[in-house]
């Protein structure tokens, strides 16, 4: 099963379907900043969206805020990263994402790629999908196979993902 993970959006909503278009995936995650972005895609209602909401969505907003997921015999725990402070320390998000018996952490929150792991845990930030001039827009491609450890990368936004053929 392959996994679009994408956060961090910030109304740059043609680079959801431009890198749903290049990709193909089986499931989109969106890890917040901006959710209302995703009501722009063409392509999204094709695929099953998983979507948490981030502090530019609403920071007052909990439910929702975190949400785990059975996918291809691996547990997923998703959050934007603001509910547990995760820009000053991402060990409350490990933490919580053992506590759920996930096997992946997803989070978005920073805007720094990232993709480790720790004690069994893969945890992946895909960083900004967002294109600007000092820093690098990326987004994570993750390959889920039952009993495996789960493998992609983190890869660059390009200009081609940004626009689309209607």
């Amino acid at each position: 099963m392959k996994l679009l993970i994408i956060s961090d959006t910030h109304g740059c909503t043609s680079v959801i379907d431009g890198l749903i278009r290049a990709e193909s995936p089986d499931v989109l995650f969106h890890l917040g900043d901006m959710q209302t972005d995703l009501k722009m895609s063409f392509l999204k209602k094709d695929i099953p969206v998983y979507s948490v909401p981030g502090n530019c969505d609403d920071p007052y907003r909990t439910d929702g805020a975190e949400i785990c997921v059975d996918l291809a015999g691996h547990r997923i725990f998703a959050l934007h990263g603001h509910t547990k402070n995760m820009r000053l320390d991402p060990q409350r998000g490990i933490y919580a994402a053992l506590e759920k018996n996930a096997d992946v952490l997803l989070y978005g929150h920073t805007h720094i790629p990232l993709w480790d792991n720790f004690s069994g845990l893969t945890v992946v930030n895909p960083g900004t999908a967002r294109f600007r001039s000092v820093q690098k827009a990326t987004y994570a491609v993750m390959t889920l196979v039952p009993g495996e450890t789960p493998n992609g990368r983190i890869l660059p936004v390009e200009p081609r993902h940004m626009f689309e053929e209607r």
